[in-house]
């Protein structure tokens, strides 16, 4: 994790200034209380239903490999994203807009949980923040390509009936 740490600060394009927009969006007290319960409702139910998709992998009788980054306080990338979780099957992403709203972006491709993730994601407020975002050209292949790229500590093995673990 140090070198990691290391590699980051010595990188001055890693190192983005300014503040997270979610932050903005959690400070924000100028009348818009709505906008800020709607926020704590997607981020909350966002984490929910990652805590839900992993408990159903562990379902399966094959390991799977997921790839998960909390960016919320991660210097080293831009200032919308907020978490990227990330399966062969599935892709789920929060980040919050210049608008201070908080939005999902999903994707499945031959999700064995796809109907159940989506009932998950019916009424307010997801009805109004969920985004369906196709991955190019799926979303396995954007999940292995992510993999390739992206560094292995966020990746983690989701074992047939071991999941136990918190970050």
């Amino acid at each position: 994790m140090k070198e990691i740490k290391e590699r980051v600060n010595n990188n001055p394009i890693a190192n983005i200034r300014g503040t997270k927009r979610w932050v903005q969006a959690k400070r924000m007290s100028n009348g818009n209380s709505l906008l800020k319960v709607r926020n704590e409702l997607v981020e909350d139910g966002y984490m929910r239903i990652v805590e839900k998709v992993k408990l159903m992998y562990q379902q399966l009788n094959h390991s799977t490999i997921i790839f998960e980054r909390d960016y919320r306080r991660d210097k080293s990338q831009g200032l919308f994203g907020m978490h990227s979780f990330i399966t062969p099957h599935f892709y789920f992403y929060l980040e919050c807009r210049l608008t201070f709203d908080f939005i999902i972006e999903y994707d499945f491709y031959n999700c064995p949980f796809e109907d159940a993730i989506r009932h998950m994601m019916i009424g307010y407020p997801y009805n109004e923040v969920a985004i369906h975002t196709p991955k190019q050209p799926n979303c396995t292949k954007f999940y292995e390509s992510v993999l390739k790229v992206q560094d292995p500590i966020y990746q983690t093995t989701i074992k047939p009936n071991t999941l136990n673990f918190k970050r």
